[in-house]
């Protein structure tokens, strides 16, 4: 608690750190530590998104239905994947428990 080290993209302003540390001390009324490091760390949030997008896509161009569809219409791509699978049913007991009625 109170530390926080990460690394900056090249986009990230100069101060950023600074700004950081000063934001976190604000909200939490904490002081914090920030530091700046040149390790490699984990992909952003954003970039861990993009690559199950991408994973999805490239599954789904895989499966044999999608490969003859690809083949019968020249051009075509895959842009986006749904899952299109049902909601669950709801709990027979949670309906009970919820019911209004007598």
């Amino acid at each position: 608690p109170g530390r926080i080290e990460f690394r900056p993209s090249p986009q990230a302003p100069a101060n950023l750190a600074n700004r950081l540390g000063a934001r976190l001390t604000e909200w939490t009324g904490r002081r914090w530590v920030v530091s700046v490091s040149g390790e490699p760390g984990s992909p952003s949030l954003e970039q861990q998104a993009q690559a199950a997008i991408d994973a999805e896509r490239e599954a789904a161009e895989r499966h044999p239905l999608v490969q003859a569809a690809l083949a019968a219409f020249p051009g075509s791509v895959v842009e986006a994947v749904r899952d299109l699978t049902p909601p669950a049913a709801p709990d027979t007991e949670e309906q009970e428990q919820g019911s209004d009625e007598p």
